[in-house]
């Protein structure tokens, strides 16, 4: 392991997807242009020219306002306050600098180190949940104990994921730092490079939504390489890369940002097996070590063994959209507070949204009605909540006890 938690480069990697994070939301606001986004201005960059690269409005387009929330969002990721670290993010200005500041931070801080990360959703309102650093660093050795640590030395990590997310940032960021095995980042990439990139022994990391999408290419990976999918439930589509992309195997991850890692497995028929810094008792998940309260653990679990659990629903009705939390309900009541929506109903088709809407005036054409929902849900909901398709109804259909049901 490396003297620091992290590498200089998987720090440098957090640091960006916290960048590009505020910048895209500027971008939105109309208040920066494509051309100052960070991804745009790097292509082609050493580590050297990013490390020199100033956080200002000229460069970047941080005025001293957004400038300040990115220095909130870098402070909480790596909770630079516990050492006053932070408080020079705002004097230095230089990307290199920051990951400079936040190798010192580790090396005060030591092996009390902690990572904020924060769950996504479609209410615009992520919890932050706090992990230990000594936590998550368990959880990757549990992982290289098994299956996703039979690889080379000379293996890399592909990455298709955010790294400041905590399936990114394990996978892509902590993993490589404890290995030492060289990290590729395809994040706010064409994800079919890795297809050209990818060689024997080497790890591509990407979501259900990712995979679906590299399964309908027509491309192939080289012979030996290995798919990692986690971030949201697996799909037939998801497991079909292995036929249709010569993919040697994937392991789909399963757990949440609330308790980590929880499970794996090789084949989508199988159930998922504990990771084992984990047991189980009393059909609840706690650390081996028996420190800390059960797992807050997001779904239904049926045990069909000791070990081993299939995953059976959410608890909070929750679904997943490439990735992200969204509550269908959520998605419904801000369809129905428009004023030409009478009623409205939206549920998972394939893996995009879908709406039912009944119109408050049956007259009013519906291509009207249908652009003013658009209009209404891009700029009240984030992309992966909206939904793809919309359908008109006089009436959401019913049963025979006046249960709403789903429609054809």
């Amino acid at each position: 392991m490396t003297k620091h938690h992290l590498s200089r480069d998987a720090i440098r990697r957090v640091l960006l997807s916290l960048i590009t994070v505020r910048q895209d939301a500027l971008i939105k606001q109309g208040a920066l242009g494509q051309g100052q986004s960070l991804a745009f201005q790097t292509m082609g960059y050493t580590h050297a020219d990013i490390d020199s690269i100033e956080i200002d409005e000229a460069s970047l387009g941080f005025d001293s306002l957004s400038r300040l929330d990115l220095v909130l969002a870098v402070n909480q990721f790596f909770q630079l306050h516990t050492t006053g670290v932070e408080d020079y993010l705002l004097i230095r200005r230089k990307i290199g600098d920051w990951v400079d500041l936040v190798e010192q931070h580790f090396d005060i801080v030591t092996q009390n180190a902690q990572i904020a990360f924060q769950t996504s959703g479609s209410t615009a309102e992520p919890k932050t949940i706090i992990h230990g650093f000594q936590t998550l660093q368990t959880e990757i050795y549990a992982l290289l104990s098994g299956p996703v640590g039979q690889r080379p030395r000379s293996a890399r990590i592909i990455s298709l994921v955010p790294p400041h997310h905590m399936y990114g940032f394990l996978f892509s960021c902590l993993l490589p730092s404890m290995t030492g095995n060289e990290t590729i980042s395809l994040y706010q990439q064409t994800p079919t490079r890795c297809f050209t990139l990818a060689r024997d022994g080497d790890l591509v990391i990407a979501t259900p939504f990712i995979w679906n999408k590299l399964a309908q290419s027509a491309l192939q990976f080289p012979p030996g390489v290995t798919g990692i999918t986690s971030a949201a439930p697996s799909t037939p589509e998801t497991w079909s890369v292995l036929d249709k992309t010569n993919l040697s195997g994937l392991i789909e991850v399963y757990g949440a940002t609330e308790t980590g890692g929880i499970g794996l497995r090789s084949a989508r028929d199988s159930a998922f097996e504990l990771l084992p810094h984990l047991d189980a008792a009393h059909k609840e998940i706690f650390p081996i070590n028996g420190e800390g309260m059960p797992l807050d653990i997001q779904d239904d679990l049926a045990w069909v063994g000791p070990r081993h659990f299939e995953v059976t629903g959410r608890i909070d009705k929750m679904v997943q959209v490439a990735g992200v939390n969204v509550s269908p309900a959520h998605v419904a009541r801000v369809i129905s507070s428009i004023a030409c929506v009478k009623e409205a109903k939206v549920r998972m088709n394939g893996d995009r949204l879908q709406a039912l809407i009944v119109p408050t005036a049956a007259n009013e054409p519906t291509d009207v009605v249908a652009k003013r929902v658009r209009e209404h849900i891009v700029r009240s909901l984030p992309a992966p909540a909206r939904p793809a398709t919309i359908t008109f109804a006089t009436s959401l259909p019913v049963t025979d006890m006046g249960k709403v049901m789903d429609w054809t």
